[in-house]
């Protein structure tokens, strides 16, 4: 009961053939302590005995009577239960958006990363491109010297014909020693200019070599591709790799059918794998290496290639 709270209680009650006297009472209790519990309730007989029968038709009113106060009791419950199912769908609607919010910072934080990769790969490829830049500017050079040294050299073979010329007119030993000293000096400033050529052309190569070193590789879908720090014995590059083999038979046989074809196939041992590589050429630049596979080799090879790459020794 509520005895120790207020609230509001309804009653009824009667008295039936001056024998039966029946009362039912219902508290509801108005306290916030006490919120969402169930009402009280109690149901009062008495009966007086004597010489008149109590009548079945009676107590079948008195439980019709039970039977509504139990129906709305039942009621009661139900919107109490459909209250605290509110309450939870309430609860989880809040988790879920919680949820939400907390997926949507993730999804900002992963996007942040792959912008400033993006930006990385920008910067790598745009100094590519300059020492790309750069060593184009000296292969023209080298062509310029290349095209002057070949004028130099038509100019001495005109030089050595007119002194020869002179020397028989004059017929004399003295100019054809001098001739000839002066064809051996010219001589000695073409070898002189010559290795001059050379020195540039190494200059070249070793910036070809530390351009691979520095490229940065952006794989293609679908693309086969290795690349490994180091590899003893082997040069940094691109290496357009034919097969790879575990058996020496196999590797033998596979080398003599491409070298019988014409070509003039190159191998390595790695020691990591115990496998031999067969490769068609080693490439300064990862384009150069995508350039051959992609022409099947100039059309010199109908296999399937893919790129090995050697970063540095």
């Amino acid at each position: 009961g509520y005895n120790n709270f207020y609230g509001i209680s309804t009653g009824i009650g009667g008295h039936f053939f001056k024998k039966l006297s029946l009362g039912a009472l219902v508290e509801f209790g108005t306290s916030a302590d006490i919120k969402g519990e169930d009402p009280s309730f109690e149901i009062v007989t008495a009966f007086s005995f004597g010489q008149q029968v109590f009548e079945v038709e009676e107590l079948e009113d008195l439980e019709t009577e039970q039977q509504q106060i139990n129906e709305e009791l039942a009621v009661l419950e139900a919107q109490r239960k459909q209250d605290s199912l509110a309450a939870v769908k309430a609860a989880e609607i809040l988790a879920l958006e919680q949820l939400q919010n907390q997926k949507s910072k993730d999804s900002i934080a992963i996007v942040s990363e792959q912008i400033e990769l993006a930006k990385a790969q920008e910067l790598a490829e745009t100094k590519r491109k300059d020492s790309i830049a750069l060593v184009n500017q000296q292969i023209e050079l080298a062509k310029a010297q290349e095209l002057a040294e070949t004028k130099r050299k038509d100019s001495i073979r005109i030089a050595k014909e007119a002194i020869a010329i002179a020397a028989i007119k004059a017929g004399q030993e003295k100019s054809r020693i001098d001739s000839l000293n002066a064809v051996k000096q010219a001589e000695t400033l073409a070898e002189a200019r010559k290795l001059r050529e050379k020195n540039m052309q190494d200059s070249i190569n070793a910036l070809e070599k530390e351009k691979a070193i520095e490229e940065v590789v952006v794989l293609k879908k679908g693309e086969v591709y290795e690349e490994v720090a180091s590899e003893e014995g082997l040069e940094p590059g691109y290496y357009l790799i034919a097969n790879v083999f575990g058996t020496k038979k196999y590797f033998e046989a596979f080398v003599k059918k491409l070298s019988d074809e014409g070509l003039q196939p190159k191998s390595f041992y790695r020691a990591k794998n115990k496998y031999n590589y067969v490769y068609l050429k080693r490439y300064d630049s990862m384009q150069e290496a995508r350039n051959a596979r992609d022409s099947k080799y100039g059309g010199r090879y109908d296999g399937k290639t893919w790129i090995y790459r050697v970063v540095g020794k």
